[in-house]
């Protein structure tokens, strides 16, 4: 009997009426419909920044690291010449050294010069586009197989006059004559690599 009496003599505090609104998102809790929220101005604006930064620091990338990327994801290469007429940037030629195949490689004792020795070959662009001339490193061997000699010649210093600096085209083929000092008898083989 004791518990009512405390019960009666406690007073409740006096619940005023919900507001419309907070009774309408009470409701809509309670009945699991989604609310509407509004979209605050802030908000809007620091979503559009980010996509403006994220955009501009993407094209910032492309302008400066085009090269780099047609080199590691070739694929991208159609793409970034498109975003490069954009950008105002250029992307270095397609450049492939694996698809370009020396053939016929020989070295015999220049006809012209004593003690000197002619090295020729051909290179063969066997890639499907043109490409920059590769540089060329000829290293001459001993009957052990160790290295001799070795040089690189860049293309200027291995084509016959009047060709230039122009491109290989695809399925191009240039020939290449190199002359050297004859190294005397420690030389048995050769080898021409490509870079």
């Amino acid at each position: 009997m004791s518990d009512d009496l405390a019960m009666r003599k406690t007073r409740r505090p006096k619940l005023k009426a919900p507001s419309p609104r907070a009774r309408d998102l009470l409701i809509a809790d309670l009945e699991g419909r989604p609310r509407r929220r509004r979209l605050r101005l802030g908000t809007l604006l620091w979503a559009l920044l980010t996509v403006v930064l994220a955009v501009g620091a993407s094209a910032q990338v492309i302008r400066h690291q085009a090269g780099q990327i047609a080199a590691w994801w070739p694929d991208s290469r159609p793409l970034l010449e498109r975003a490069c007429l954009t950008l105002n940037c250029t992307l270095p030629p397609q450049r492939d050294v694996g698809a370009i195949a020396v053939l016929r490689p020989e070295i015999r004792k220049h006809p012209e010069v004593e003690n000197a020795l002619l090295v020729t070959a051909m290179l063969r662009n066997q890639a499907g586009y043109a490409q920059p001339l590769p540089a060329l490193e000829l290293t001459l061997f001993d009957l052990t197989g160790r290295p001799v000699a070795s040089r690189r010649f860049t293309p200027a210093t291995y084509l016959r006059e009047g060709r230039g600096h122009a491109p290989m085209a695809a399925d191009a083929e240039v020939d290449v004559a190199i002359e050297i000092m004859d190294p005397g008898r420690r030389a048995h083989g050769f080898e021409i690599a490509l870079y």
